[in-house]
């Protein structure tokens, strides 16, 4: 590997703590290519307009946002022949298109908090988060057509997908109670993930000139990402780190629709727990805040009916379906790169080790 120049004075990259196996492995290799990049993204010549802006939603978090996923376009990379000029080149604007999925993603979610610092759109406003997303899309073009245009498509295809499918989020919370409504809406919740992984896995394999992925690989990975964050969602309590409770966002996951399709008596629990959400307004993140809390407090015995529900029928179909999509996303991937894409998925499922649950389901078999 090509060794990299780290920035002087630069603040160390703080890895994700929770996820360890490769992700852990890499970290003395892969954190002078991290703060390479983030000196790249720190001396990008922002109009000073947006200057403070900037500062604050790109580089003043030790953590980059959504991490794993350069980390995953850089193990790919490296198994796939090495990382080369092109793959370092191309990583600080990789890293800049997830700082802006997570300026999107905390707007529409409504999310105060983000690894414990408050997000860009509670900090700035929804208005200012429009126009800064705005920006950072056009940079994140320009400089992806100046330094590497074949990846064009992969980004394309992601804000494509990613923004109409928030769009759409946005005004489908709390949707209708029935499996078939809850099944739609778990699918479009899947979809938005699957073009985040085909950039990081085709990313790489397109600037060292192979063919991409099977598609079947980014959709079984996309769904396993997601399930194991509304997972940990569910079980951590999010909201003591000022982070948002799925449920009562309105937000389905496949232990809410594994727990509909289980129990007769949990449709008519989940209406009753959202009914009060749905004239919630959408006018502005302060009003929907205040309306929020309202509701809270309202439908705590609602929602502490829903939550045991959900552990007791919708979490072991949930992490069933997670080894289930683990074995796929090995057995879909070249033999080539089986080695690296069995450590990434087993890191994602021994995510959950934290909690004690492989007593719930069968051992994973990956290794």
């Amino acid at each position: 590997m090509i060794a990299a120049v780290p920035h002087p004075g630069a603040q160390p990259v703080l890895f994700p703590g929770k996820f360890q196996g490769i992700f852990s492995r890499v970290r003395a290799r892969y954190a002078p290519l991290l703060e390479e990049a983030r000196a790249t993204l720190r001396a990008l010549p922002v109009p000073s307009a947006v200057r403070e802006y900037y500062t604050y939603g790109v580089l003043e978090h030790a953590q980059p946002s959504f991490m794993l996923l350069p980390l995953m376009y850089l193990i790919m990379a490296e198994h796939a022949g090495g990382i080369t000029p092109r793959h370092r080149r191309y990583l600080p604007w990789y890293m800049l298109a997830m700082e802006l999925v997570a300026v999107l993603d905390d707007t529409v979610d409504h999310t105060p908090f983000r690894s414990g610092r408050m997000t860009y759109p509670r900090r700035f406003g929804e208005s200012s988060a429009a126009s800064f997303s705005g920006f950072l899309m056009s940079t994140l073009f320009r400089k992806t057509a100046e330094t590497e245009p074949v990846l064009l498509p992969l980004v394309a295809d992601l804000f494509e997908q990613l923004c109409a499918l928030q769009t759409w989020e946005n005004h489908s919370r709390y949707p209708e109670t029935s499996p078939e409504v809850l099944s739609r809406w778990l699918q479009y919740h899947y979809d938005a993930v699957a073009p985040a992984i085909a950039q990081a896995f085709n990313g790489a394999l397109t600037l060292h000139g192979l063919e991409p992925i099977p598609h079947e690989v980014c959709t079984r990975f996309g769904d396993l990402m997601q399930d194991v964050d509304d997972i940990v969602n569910f079980l951590e309590q999010r909201e003591e780190e000022g982070e948002n409770d799925d449920l009562k966002m309105g937000i389905v996951t496949q232990m809410l629709l594994a727990t509909v399709r289980a129990d007769g008596s949990a449709q008519e629990a989940l209406e009753a727990l959202w009914r009060p959400y749905r004239a919630l307004p959408l006018v502005s993140q302060e009003a929907f805040s205040v309306g929020l809390a309202h509701c809270h407090q309202r439908t705590r015995g609602e929602y502490q009916r829903m939550a045991e529900l959900l552990l007791r029928q919708g979490l072991p179909v949930a992490l069933r379906k997670v080894l289930a999509d683990a074995e796929a996303c090995v057995e879909a991937t070249p033999e080539s790169l089986r080695p690296c894409m069995r450590d990434m998925v087993q890191a994602f499922v021994n995510r959950l080790h934290l909690f004690g649950l492989p007593s719930l389901v069968p051992a994973p078999r990956l290794d």
